[in-house]
């Protein structure tokens, strides 16, 4: 670690346990306000303590509600639109289109929605009414 990351850390770490509790609440806010509209990834999760970076919800729709979502300037990711086994470096190897169901399915509806600290309970709020405006 050079002196400027320690710097950072310095600043950052004090805030450590607070924003990672805005990020649980955010999460959860989602999942309370959005179940009915959209599944989340591991959504049971709603009220349990821990750490998360990302808000990954699915949709038979995503692309749509992707588009959607960012026409409504709500930014939000689609991280991982192609399996493990269908990229090219892979091709050839042992697993084929349609080889795996499950992972394929995932990669077509899997998508994250805003899930930062910084964000401003009326972006929250945006969020979801942009979320509950595409479904």
């Amino acid at each position: 670690m050079d002196e400027i990351q320690a710097a950072v850390l310095r600043v950052l770490l004090p805030s450590l346990a607070a924003r990672n509790a805005r990020r649980e609440a955010i999460r959860d806010h989602y999942v309370t306000e959005l179940r009915d509209r959209v599944p989340f990834v591991d959504a049971s999760r709603a009220g349990a303590r821990g750490v998360v970076h990302l808000c990954v919800a699915r949709s038979t729709r995503r692309d749509r509600l992707v588009a959607d979502l960012h026409a409504r300037g709500v930014e939000c990711a689609v991280h991982y639109p192609v399996p493990d086994h269908a990229q090219p470096v892979l091709a050839g190897a042992r697993f084929r289109a349609g080889a795996l169901t499950q992972t394929e399915r995932a990669c077509r509806e899997v998508f994250s929605l805003p899930c930062f600290p910084e964000l401003t309970d009326d972006e929250v709020a945006a969020v979801v009414a942009g979320v509950r405006g595409c479904t």
